[in-house]
């Protein structure tokens, strides 16, 4: 047997236990609320930021520009933090979370974070299909999809919690309750107890010191606040609870009335609440207060308080007092009225959403918010208890939507399709319409639904649809490149038909999703990141000239523009560029220079062509006298062997000076020449002997024409020359032996040709090409190679030899052109008009030596004196009577005195006054047989045209010797020598 306890001992013992196991409950129930409010409170957090995602994520892009989708984020990341917060504890200072100790509350908290991850996902996935594919609803219907299960998820975690805080403090308070009660019973029994002990025992072993102290332990242990007062409603009691809430010690508050330390108010209007205490007393039953009553402590401090107050019974059953206990609830009214405003924002949500939502219970219409009203043309009241086929045109589409939908609830939990309503007008709308059941395991409990109006949406899609092809079209046949890449990668997203053509690629997938880099699309790799940077600084580039690479490997000039701009919803930053194919441009441009070049090069031969003309001449008036004197001094018979041998070396350096002028004047194309037709071939024959007899042995000529008729108009003596120039010219290129060829052929130079070679006239020519397997030119030499003293040979060359072909090709209408390379050889090639005329006479040699006296009369007229004397000089030996004028006017005054007979006008062509030709038209009328020779240096503008003489008009070149004066006098006389 146990030991023995009295009945006092037996009672107190009861009481602490009591007492203690209601401490404990206290505890527990403040605990509990401090664990699961701020749990609860996060969940709704959560669901709150989720929803608030969704509904701006929706508005964002039904065009509400003032959602932005930096603020969809935001909502997204505070969800994504909170959740992170219930795992790692961080939902409340110095709090754990004892139920996530259970695994099955664990998994579920870990399994709303899955939600939150799954639905970021699709929130991504449809923001992409926004910018790439608008009109792929795959991604909307799985977004719609996700929300949906979150939001059944998050509810059912929430009721969850709340129903397990709500039992927990359920029970606890009964528990308080009845512990309160057995307290007030046991302390009523251990006073009856203590009073019939004291009656049976006299000697009173528990004095009512002792019950008092009993009484005032009990209640100062109770972890709430009591207070007790008397029948008058004055405190006779407080345990340090109440001190502390009502901020008055025991001392202070006993005999004070009630109301003046226990001072209430309702929370909601801020009025003085009633007193419980005197109610119990006028009813003598046990009264609550309020849920919205709160407490004003002395200090002015509010407290949310939750209260009872009982009656205290005599043994008699008296009243004679009432007890009031009551406790602190403030955080626990925080979570209550932050539940009830989670509960008023969502049905903010649900009236204000821009989203039609509703509840229906077997397809019957329990709840709509103004949306669907609005959407449908319906009044609340109309639609409510009706069946969802009133919003369907026909009974087809109700039931497609019942049956797919359904389908989809089994299968996932939440189902998404498009529909057509019908509103009340009759119109038929686009609907995207989303169900999600209340409880998955019992669709009887009723389905909600959100109603998306997407008509407007279906048609802008038809319309960007349209739109889309007309830009796909235009893009695909833009005559110029489009290429559209990303600015960070490189990576080609999308180019155009131009650039495959262009590029040499078949199908846009060999380029799409490569760099340029990889495919090598740029002639320098480093273009397009100096591109890439001026475009950072600036936004754009325009027109640049950028060479690019095709397949293959040629070198394309491009024209190039670009700019950057966002792709999609990611701000993907791309380059969209334009290239334009100016590769023929640029050749034209550089054939424009090169022709500018050749004009500048022709204006300088020129020039230096006038100024050699210029020198030529008046060289050929002081030459004339020098060998024309040196020859006369030859005929003498007296003159010594030693002075004879000095006047040939004048006269020797005189033809020498002579050659050197006719070659000046070739150059300078201001020679006459005498024209006439003459077969090419017949000319490179003639002068072949005189080639091989003057370049070396080591030198293999070979001469080519296909036939042996290729007529032009020229003077052969210049074509000879010019045969002959270039000849040994090829041969001096030749220093160790090599191969000159020689060609003819007839050619037709068409406007092509003759439009990227200034000066050439299209039309039929006659093709001399001179080659040589020598040495070689750059392009510099070749640029100074027809000037006049210019040299590639140094001091042994004059300069003078190509000068003189230059300037016989010009002056018969030809063209000369030079090619060469350095080490490869030079090949000159002349172009000069192909003679149409048939018959075409041969030279066959010169006119021979014979009587070149003769006694006619010859009027000279030379305005040199020089020339004048020794042309009177030959005239009078070789037997003629000359007459002499100093000029035209001169010659007239002459013949006005003389009255014989006149042969032959002997005249320069250019004098001052009057010229030649003007002196010969005024004798012809007074002498109609007088014959007439021509003399100059060179003729410009009275006989000659572009060098070219007047048929059968007698010309004779400065300086001449005896023997060419003699025979041109004779031939115009008509006496052939013999």
């Amino acid at each position: 047997m146990g030991p023995k306890y009295s009945p006092s001992l037996r009672i107190a013992l009861l009481t602490a236990a009591i007492v203690s196991v209601m401490l404990y409950s206290s505890f527990m129930m403040r605990s509990a609320t401090e664990c699961y409010a701020p749990l609860i409170s996060t969940v709704q957090k959560i669901k709150y930021e989720i929803a608030m995602t969704h509904l701006q994520f929706e508005e964002h892009f039904n065009k509400d520009r003032s959602v932005t989708l930096e603020s969809v984020w935001k909502h997204l990341e505070l969800a994504e933090k909170y959740a992170g917060s219930i795992l790692k504890n961080e939902y409340g200072p110095n709090l754990k979370f004892i139920s996530l100790k259970n695994t099955s509350s664990q998994e579920a908290i870990e399994q709303l974070i899955e939600k939150i991850s799954s639905f970021k996902n699709k929130l991504l996935a449809r923001e992409q299909s926004y910018a790439t594919l608008p009109t792929d609803q795959s991604k909307t219907v799985a977004f719609h999809s996700t929300f949906d299960k979150f939001l059944f998820f998050s509810d059912n975690i929430e009721t969850s919690l709340e129903t397990e805080l709500n039992e927990k403090i359920l029970v606890l308070k009964y528990v308080q309750s009845l512990l309160l009660v057995a307290i007030l019973i046991f302390g009523a029994f251990m006073a009856l107890a203590l009073r019939q002990k004291e009656r049976q025992h006299q000697s009173g072993l528990v004095s009512l010191k002792e019950k008092e102290e009993h009484l005032r332990t009990t209640i100062n242990s109770i972890g709430d606040a009591v207070i007790v007062t008397d029948t008058d409603g004055n405190i006779t009691r407080m345990n340090p609870v109440a001190e502390r809430l009502t901020g008055w010690t025991s001392t202070q508050a006993t005999g004070k009335p009630l109301p003046k330390i226990f001072r209430i108010i309702n929370t909601k209007t801020g009025k003085p609440a009633s007193n419980p205490v005197f109610k119990v007393l006028e009813t003598g039953t046990i009264e609550g207060l309020a849920n919205h009553t709160m407490l004003l402590a002395k200090d002015g401090t509010r407290y949310q308080i939750s209260d009872s107050a009982a009656p205290i019974h005599t043994v008699d059953g008296r009243i004679s007092g009432v007890v009031l206990v009551f406790r602190d609830v403030t955080e626990e009214y925080g979570i209550r009225k932050a539940l009830v405003q989670n509960e008023q924002y969502l049905q903010s949500i649900f009236r204000s959403a821009p989203t039609g939502i509703g509840v229906v219970t077997d397809r019957v219409i329990q709840k709509v918010n103004e949306k669907i009203c609005h959407m449908t043309g319906y009044d609340r009241e109309e639609l409510l208890g009706q069946s969802a086929m009133i919003l369907y045109p026909h009974k087809q589409d109700f039931d497609f939507v019942g049956r797919i939908k359904y389908k989809l609830l089994r299968k996932h939990g939440t189902g998404t399709v498009e529909t057509r309503w019908k509103r009340k007008d009759g119109k038929i709308i686009d609907i995207l319409l989303s169900s999600t059941p209340i409880d998955s395991s019992n669709y009887s409990k009723g389905i909600t639904f959100t109603a998306l109006d997407i008509t407007d949406r279906k048609q802008t899609e038809t319309l960007l649809h349209l739109s889309l092809e007309k830009y796909e079209k235009t893009f695909q046949a833009a005559p110029v490149w489009v290429e559209l890449s990303s600015l960070e990668t490189d990576r080609y997203i999308e180019v155009n038909d131009t650039f495959l053509k262009t590029m040499g690629y078949s199908s846009p997938e060999e380029v799409i999703g490569r760099t340029s880099r990889e495919i090598g699309t740029w002639a320098n790799p480093d273009d397009r990141q100096k591109i890439v940077e001026e475009i950072q600084k600036n936004g754009q580039v325009k027109n640049i000239a950028v060479q690019r690479k095709t397949r293959s490997g040629a070198i394309i000039d491009t024209l190039f523009s670009a700019e950057s701009l966002h792709l999609d919803l990611r701000s993907e930053q791309v380059i969209i560029s334009v290239s334009q194919n100016i590769t023929k441009q640029k050749q034209s441009e550089k054939e424009k220079a090169r022709l500018e070049e050749q004009f500048h090069q022709i204006q300088k031969l020129e020039s230096i062509g006038r100024l050699a003309g210029g020198v030529a001449h008046d060289l050929n008036n002081l030459l004339s006298p020098i060998i024309g004197y040196g020859e006369i001094l030859l005929e003498e018979k007296n003159l010594g062997e030693h002075r004879q041998d000095s006047v040939k070396e004048i006269v020797n350096a005189g033809m020498r000076a002579k050659d050197l002028v006719h070659q000046l004047l070739a150059f300078s194309r201001k020679q006459t020449l005498e024209y006439r037709q003459l077969n090419l071939a017949e000319a490179v024959l003639g002068v072949e002997k005189l080639i091989r007899r003057t370049i070396r042995e080591n030198i293999k000529i070979e001469i080519v024409f296909p036939d042996n008729h290729f007529p032009v108009m020229a003077d052969l003596g210049q074509i000879e020359q010019m045969i002959l120039n270039l000849a040994v010219n090829g041969a001096d290129a030749m220093a160790d032996g090599g191969t000159l060829t020689i060609e003819i052929n007839t050619i037709v130079l068409d406007r092509e040709y003759a439009r990227l070679h200034r000066g050439v006239t299209p039309g039929p020519h006659v093709m001399l090409a001179v080659s040589d397997t020598g040495c070689g030119m750059d392009e510099e030499t070749c640029s100074h190679i027809f000037e006049p003293f210019f040299s590639t040979k140094g001091e042994e060359g004059t300069g003078l030899g190509l000068a003189t072909v230059y300037g016989i090709v010009k002056q018969h209408q030809g063209n000369i052109w030079v090619y060469s390379e350095p080490g490869k050889g030079t090949t000159f090639k002349v172009y000069l008009p192909l003679c149409r005329e048939e018959n075409i006479p041969r030279e066959t040699g010169r006119n021979q030596s014979g009587d070149l006296t003769g006694s006619e009369t010859i009027l000279l007229v030379e305005d040199n004196e020089q020339v004048r004397n020794l042309t009177l000089s030959i005239l009078k030996r070789k037997g003629y009577t000359v007459l002499v004028g100093k000029s035209g006017q001169d010659a007239l005054i002459v013949l006005d005195s003389y009255k014989g007979p006149l042969d032959l006008l002997l005249t320069d062509v250019v004098m001052p006054g009057m010229n030649g030709k003007e002196l010969f038209n005024r004798l012809k009328d007074d002498y109609p047989d007088l014959k007439v020779i021509y003399m100059s240096g060179y003729t410009d503008n009275v006989i000659a045209h572009h060098g070219i003489l007047d048929e059968n008009t007698p010309f004779i070149q400065k300086p001449f010797t005896i023997r060419d004066l003699s025979v041109k006098v004779r031939e115009v006389f008509g006496h052939q020598q013999k």
